[in-house]
């Protein structure tokens, strides 16, 4: 069965005039290559999948991390050799330790991308994104579908359900009273009807499945315009709980004009659980205008996962990490300079894009698409987070 939902929000939370957190910004010196001069920390990094074979995806990206029946699941969205290609697949890989990875399994329909996946004990759900080509036809506008696949076994999925005028740019994920929360972009209101902006979408159903809402926020007024379409400022958002237990958000400052950029993270507020959110602000902290993910540590930890770099070029992947979510004090490199880019293609970024993060165990594990063609992690310690900001 399909559930089209109709998702509206209602007044967004007052307006801020000052950024949700702090950075300590000496941490970074841009003027050292690939690393930024941030200090290693010990870790592990595997490779998930590498593409080798003629018949291998050579554009790949996105890769979305969840655990089920105590084996970990990644998701991820191929495509023959560019980003901007008719052909599409979403692929499915699965480890019983974090290092052993199968080989990937294709899922869902063809024309489909990773928006993410959730877990509960009985079923792993997948979020599959419907190509903008499957989507034209006699409408101006393309409003944007998710498609919800289900799976009781991890490798056979059936759609149960669709999401309308939403696209994830990362899992769903449960704040402190059970809600799930669900960055999207989609279509705006009033004279953003036909704009792709950031909406966070909310649910009480544990499954992720029915009831999603968008959490009000206003939209900035700047529209950034590429081809025929229209994308809003800030994107792509992520999110992380303060000590205080309020949510916090985080953005990707989407700007297409080299020259606007501002190299820099949004952040909003919620203190209702992400009903509303405060008014973007743009914060300290240094980023390639990229995706980013933020989680908090079984101990409340905060860490953010990004590029720190004033450049597209996605070099380091670094992890920048706060006790409360409001200063962040220490940051540490997860990955410097990558290996070799093997094959050329649109949209083929140098570096580490759309990352991933979640804790298994006694590790943090990171996920990310190093030059757009293989699928890695990195895998850190929990201990050894705990060490290093206490030095």
């Amino acid at each position: 069965m399909i559930l089209l939902m109709n998702l509206s929000c209602g007044h967004a939370a007052a307006p801020n005039d000052k950024p949700a957190f702090t950075v300590d910004t000496t941490m970074f010196d841009a003027k050292v290559a690939d690393t930024v001069g941030l200090p290693a920390i010990e870790s592990e990094t595997i490779t998930i999948f590498r593409p080798e074979k003629p018949e291998d995806m050579k554009f790949n990206n996105h890769p979305q991390l969840a655990i089920f029946k105590d084996i970990m699941y990644v998701c991820w969205v191929g495509h023959p050799v560019n980003e901007t290609s008719d052909e599409a697949y979403l692929f499915i890989s699965k480890s019983p330790d974090g290092v052993n990875w199968a080989p990937p399994l294709r899922i869902g329909r063809p024309l489909r991308a990773c928006g993410g996946l959730w877990a509960t004990k009985d079923a792993l759900y997948c979020y599959a994104l419907v190509a903008d080509e499957e989507l034209k036809g006699n409408n101006v506008v393309e409003e944007p579908q998710t498609e919800i696949y289900k799976s009781i076994d991890g490798v056979n999925f059936d759609m149960i359900a669709t999401i309308e005028n939403a696209m994830p740019s990362e899992s769903p994920r449960s704040t402190a009273s059970g809600r799930l929360i669900m960055p999207c972009h989609g279509l705006g209101k009033g004279k953003f009807a036909d704009v792709r902006v950031s909406r966070l979408l909310y649910t009480d159903d544990p499954n992720g499945v029915t009831g999603w809402k968008e959490g009000a926020i206003n939209y900035i007024d700047d529209i950034q315009i590429t081809g025929n379409k229209k994308m809003g400022r800030p994107i792509e958002p992520s999110w992380f709980t303060r000590g205080d237990g309020k949510l916090t958000a985080i953005f990707r400052d989407l700007r297409f004009d080299a020259k606007m950029r501002t190299w820099r993270t949004w952040a909003a507020v919620s203190g209702d659980d992400g009903a509303s959110w405060s008014d973007p602000i743009l914060t300290d902290m240094p980023d390639s205008d990229s995706m980013q993910c933020a989680r908090n540590l079984p101990d409340g930890t905060v860490c953010m996962v990004n590029n720190p770099v004033q450049t597209r070029r996605r070099v380091p992947i670094a992890v920048t990490l706060s006790k409360d979510g409001v200063n962040f004090t220490h940051s540490f490199l997860v990955r410097g300079k990558p290996q070799p880019k093997r094959f050329e293609g649109i949209s083929k970024t140098d570096g580490y894009s759309y990352p991933g993060a979640i804790v298994w165990g006694e590790y943090l594990y990171v996920s990310y698409a190093t030059n757009k063609e293989d699928i890695e992690t990195t895998r850190i310690k929990l201990d050894t987070i705990k060490k290093e900001m206490c030095k």
